[in-house]
């Protein structure tokens, strides 16, 4: 089981979302027909760009799109939150690693004054 959202705005060609049965579909390459086929529609429509949506440094993810030509392409991602989750979830990520150097130098301060 597998299945594809392709998104055409003029000629713009954005996959979505996607979900495959991974045990079903390995063996199928159901997940390569898929993208052939909404490639080919989004061509059909006059569609010159087929984003197909971030690889988050997985190679794997990486690889698969390779072998339809992709190639990386950086770009600005934003989100609009009515509560700044994210900015929270950054401030207390950076607090964290303040918070482990300043303890790993206080562990080697330590062990340098027992020598």
């Amino acid at each position: 089981m597998a299945s594809l959202i392709l998104l055409v705005y003029r000629n713009w060609a954005i996959y979505w979302r996607g979900y495959s049965d991974l045990e079903l579909t390995r063996r199928t390459a159901a997940n390569n027909l898929l993208h052939r086929i909404a490639i080919e529609e989004a061509c059909t429509e006059g569609c010159r760009l087929y984003d197909m949506g971030q690889s988050g440094g997985v190679a794997s993810l990486e690889s698969f799109k390779e072998e339809f030509g992709a190639r990386p392409t950086m770009c600005d991602e934003y989100s609009a939150e009515r509560i700044p989750v994210s900015r929270i979830e950054s401030w207390a990520e950076h607090l964290i690693t303040r918070v482990d150097h300043s303890l790993a130098r206080l562990a080697s301060a330590r062990s340098s004054n027992r020598s």
